[in-house]
């Protein structure tokens, strides 16, 4: 839970193997001129990297890199990579790590033991990146780790291999800072609330937001803003007991 931003990049069908790479290795020398904490290389992963994925400095990206698809409307399942090429930017305290790449998928896959498939084509890439607790360092600390990524897509959107993007804050559509800083505020609070009743209904309870110096005050905003917040924590509760 928490203000994200969800972007998957498609290549066009005709795109070559080293015009992939080119467009990546492009986008990474853009990042390098943001305000990001660190650039990585790009790195290239085969099938068995993401079948027995370590937990490295590339998990996260690797857990990133699967598709959940449903077959049937009801089922889903994880396709996993036949290789990917992907780099990474830190973008700062509080913020997820942004993967950025293009990966190629089976056509086909063995589910209980009968061959489906996958209508999954070409190079792509979904990912997300969750900017709601650099926050936590100050709204500034956040515009610019929020807008960076913005910046990032953006410069994907010019090399023409952007499918879609979805801001929760509202800024890569509308970019309107107030906007985004009215979202933000709203998700802080309804963090706080869900906290704050974890707390009443759980032994050990950790949240970022727990720490905030005005946690009380958003924490009775967010239950304004949903009162039912308590209920489903309780709920919860209860499930878990039995």
């Amino acid at each position: 839970m928490g203000l994200t931003i969800h972007y998957t990049l498609q290549a066009p069908p005709t795109a070559t193997r080293d015009e992939l790479t080119a467009h990546l290795e492009s986008a990474r020398e853009f990042a390098k001129l943001l305000p990001l904490e660190s650039v990585s290389e790009i790195d290239h992963f085969s099938e068995d990297d993401f079948t027995d994925a370590d937990e490295d400095e590339w998990h996260w990206a690797k857990i990133q890199a699967s598709i959940y698809h449903s077959f049937d409307d009801e089922h889903y399942h994880s396709i996993e990579p036949l290789e990917a090429y992907i780099f990474r930017v830190v973008v700062g305290a509080g913020c997820e790590h942004a993967n950025f790449g293009f990966a190629r998928y089976p056509e086909s896959v063995v589910l209980e033991g009968k061959t489906v498939q996958t209508e999954i084509s070409g190079w792509r890439w979904s990912s997300f990146c969750k900017t709601q607790y650099a926050n936590q360092h100050g709204v500034s600390h956040f515009y610019r780790c929020h807008l960076s990524v913005v910046a990032m897509l953006d410069y994907f959107k010019s090399l023409g291999v952007v499918k879609s993007v979805t801001d929760e804050g509202g800024y890569y559509d509308q970019r309107d800072l107030k906007k985004l800083r009215a979202e933000l505020e709203k998700y802080d609070a309804l963090i706080a609330a869900m906290a704050g009743a974890m707390m009443d209904n759980f032994d050990s309870v950790e949240a970022p937001i727990l720490s905030r110096p005005d946690f009380e005050h958003l924490e009775m905003k967010g239950l304004e803003l949903n009162p039912h917040l308590e209920e489903l924590v309780k709920l919860i509760g209860r499930i878990k007991k039995e």
